[in-house]
Formats: structure tokens, C-alpha cells, sequence
């Protein structure tokens, strides 16, 4: 999607995983934790999907070097924009991006206290929690969306990740979930761009 050249809020600074870290890995942690150098996201000002990312793959090699689950696991939040299509069609893509740069901020609204808040592409969105109560604060913020009448109307869904999933499997099955969400709230109704779910009425956050 076309966006603007100017991001409307700047990038939040994404705070270090809470908990501890062994003292000999605490070097190969802070260069794969540390903030990434990528730009932000052009359009939304949030971090590129790159950086969280990379926050993931931290957690997933800390985990599989200790041969356990390290530390609490993160928990994520996934919105995307109802109607987005519509607005496009209709208004075109700026007013598409003006509905996505409204979602950043619904978002970084609800999740303030997420380490990173990224796009992911299109109006995918994520907000990352870590820390002890991760899997709690991010329902709480998962919770708010979907009862706040708010503009732009969102799908949200969340999930708390599992050591031994990569970033890509854990972003896809927060998707899913999301979707599955959507389908048992909206009648099936399948989001744009998706194909409709038949098999993911089962699917829920894991277990933290």
C-alpha cells in the first residue's frame, strides 16, 4: 500500500526483555535484543517488522540454548483495520493510510506498556509484551480494542509465543488466531485479503 512520507508518532523505544540474563551470554543477548538500526515504519512511525522480529529470535535462541523456556514468555497483540478496502476504494489510498496511522495510535494507546509496537505490512499491526505478567497485559490491551468504540473499527487478536516456534510460525499462528476470532464474532465473515477459516475455530492463545 502507498503511504505517506512522513510518520505521524515516532518510534517507541522497544525496552529490553525483563528477565535475567546469564552472565556468559549476556554479550551474543544484548546484540540480538538490542535496538534494531532499521528506519521506522514510513506511514505509522511504529518499528518495522524486522526489529520485532529480531526481539523474537533473542527469546527463541536464549530458550533453545538453555533447553528450556527463558524466562516468562512474550505475549503479542495483532489489529488489523476493518474496512480498510472500502476507505480505499472510496477515498483512495490516503485515506487508507489515514486509517492505518489511526489504528498505530489506537494501538500504542491500549499497549503502553508493550516493549515494541511494530507494522508488520499493510495494516498488520503488533504490539510485543514481555516480562512476567506479559500474557496478562496483553490480553487487558486485547480486551480494550475490542470494547472501545473507537475509530478505526479493529479485528484483534493475541496469543503468548511458545519456545520452540520461530518468528514466522509465531506471527502466523497470531494471525490465525486473530482470524478465528473474527469468524466466530462476525458470523465467518473472512478478512479482506484471507481466505475464510474452516478449521481454526479451536485455536487459542497458548497456555503461559
Amino acid at each position: 500500500m502507498r503511504g505517506s512520507d512522513h510518520p505521524s508518532r515516532p518510534l517507541r523505544p522497544s525496552a529490553p526483555l525483563a528477565h535475567p540474563v546469564p552472565a556468559h551470554g549476556r554479550a551474543a543477548y544484548r546484540r540480538r535484543a538490542s535496538p534494531a538500526p532499521d528506519p521506522p515504519d514510513h506511514l505509522t512511525g511504529l518499528a518495522p517488522r524486522a526489529h520485532l522480529e529480531t526481539r523474537l529470535r533473542a527469546w527463541q535462541h536464549h530458550s533453545q540454548r538453555a533447553g528450556r523456556q527463558f524466562g516468562s514468555p512474550p505475549a503479542l497483540v495483532l489489529v488489523d483495520v476493518i474496512g480498510l478496502t472500502i476507505a480505499n476504494e472510496q477515498g483512495g489510498f490516503s485515506a487508507g493510510d489515514a486509517l492505518i496511522r489511526a489504528a498505530a495510535r489506537r494501538l500504542l494507546t491500549a499497549a503502553k506498556s508493550a516493549g515494541c509496537v511494530a507494522r508488520l505490512g499493510g495494516d498488520e499491526l503488533v504490539a510485543l509484551f514481555t516480562g512476567s505478567s506479559a500474557g496478562h497485559r496483553a490480553q487487558a490491551a486485547a480486551h480494550s480494542l475490542r470494547q472501545s468504540a473507537a475509530e478505526p473499527a479493529l479485528r484483534t487478536g493475541w496469543i503468548v509465543a511458545e519456545a520452540a516456534e520461530t518468528p514466522a510460525h509465531l506471527l502466523d499462528r497470531l494471525y490465525r488466531h486473530a482470524r478465528s476470532q473474527a469468524d466466530r464474532a462476525g458470523g465467518g465473515k473472512a478478512l479482506p485479503g484471507r481466505p475464510a477459516a474452516s478449521s481454526l475455530d479451536g485455536i487459542a492463545p497458548a497456555a503461559e
